[in-house]
């Protein structure tokens, strides 16, 4: 009997320290992160909306940039070790955005400086100048989520046969 006791703490134990682990941010950082904005010809861009989202794509704060197309998130939190911005921008003829976001990532530590060719509306995607704002986030899966969701389907089958 006292032994399986001794498993059964050991089991609430483990449990347990699973919970508060799954329950805290693994990857928790505070961060500055900064840049500026330019235009095809390397001019600042005055105005642009720059919107700071986390690694699960979930969006921090958003700023504008100031007359050097600068702009700046001042020690912000994110919960999971990555960040990426999305720069958005409408000259009253040509709406622009830096459509492939979620494909550049950068460490949520310290000091980010974010290169100016990721921020270059020469390099942005146009897209039509009566667009009220860009397309939501989540409207493609990344190749993260599509692995993941392979993975379960695969293990699910494999527990059906056994």
């Amino acid at each position: 009997m006292g032994e399986l006791m001794g498993r059964a703490y050991f089991v609430l134990l483990a449990l347990a320290v699973f919970a508060v682990l799954c329950a805290s941010p693994a990857f928790a950082s505070t961060c500055t992160v900064h840049g500026i904005v330019t235009d095809a010809n390397g001019d600042p861009v005055q105005g642009a909306d720059v919107t700071l989202f986390d690694g699960n794509r979930a969006e921090i704060t958003s700023v504008t940039t100031d007359a050097s197309g600068s702009f700046t998130f001042n020690n912000v939190n994110v919960d999971t070790g990555l960040c990426t911005v999305r720069v958005f921008y409408n000259d009253l003829h040509q709406t622009y955005n830096n459509a492939a976001y979620f494909d550049v990532w950068y460490t949520a530590s310290g000091d980010v400086s974010v290169p100016l060719k990721d921020t270059r509306l020469g390099l942005y995607h146009k897209t039509s100048s009566t667009a009220t704002s860009p397309g939501s986030p989540m409207s493609t899966p990344s190749f993260t989520y599509i692995a993941a969701m392979i993975a379960l389907f695969l293990v699910a089958a494999g527990i059906k046969k056994a």
